[in-house]
């Protein structure tokens, strides 16, 4: 029995191996995260909900990110396929820049950014949620077309049931950004 209860530590503990929040660069060869497989080629990507092929170039390279906090802002900007990448803070400035306030009261809502893509220019909103699906419990990673309010694309990652140990950049947000990575790809064709 102590065998067993020891392996099963040394699994636990194994399983939590892995980085927290850590900015990362497509890898040069396969052009994706690293997946902290066995194999240095093992890409790990997230299960694809939906996937609607679309002209990126509508959108002129411009992303607002929401609900991933500085480190999904700063994860996209590293992934290098938008130029201009928008956390909540730089859309407010622009709203005042540009003296949008009459006509973008919310950068909160939908509507909010329905009006802001109206009145200021294209782009595309990705954003990061939690759903519980049956009692599993998923992080999802959505890109949606402001105009139309449209999901255009939708993957997610299933948490650990047994241990949020297991909660880091491999497991769970790494393979978020490389199923993004190929709908970018497809996306830019």
């Amino acid at each position: 029995m102590l065998r067993v209860m020891s392996l099963v530590l040394v699994f636990l503990t194994l399983s939590a191996c892995g980085t927290q929040m850590q900015i990362a660069r497509p890898d040069k060869n396969s052009g994706h995260l690293d997946g902290g497989g066995t194999y240095s080629n093992d890409v790990r990507k997230a299960e694809v909900i939906k996937s609607t092929p679309i002209s990126l170039k509508k959108y002129d390279s411009n992303v607002f990110v929401s609900g991933g906090g500085k480190y999904a802002v700063d994860q996209v900007r590293a992934l290098g396929y938008f130029q201009s990448v928008f956390d909540n803070e730089s859309l407010q400035k622009i709203v005042i820049q540009n003296h949008l306030q009459d006509k973008v009261q919310s950068l909160s809502d939908p509507i909010g950014l329905n009006n802001l893509y109206r009145y200021y220019k294209p782009f595309l909103w990705i954003h990061f949620k939690s759903e519980r699906k049956e009692g599993v419990l998923y992080w999802r990673l959505v890109v949606t077309d402001p105009d139309s309010l449209d999901d255009l694309f939708v993957c997610q990652t299933q948490f650990n049931q047994w241990t949020d140990w297991a909660i880091n950049d491999q497991t769970m947000r790494f393979p978020l950004f490389n199923s993004l990575i190929d709908w970018i790809k497809k996306s830019s064709g």
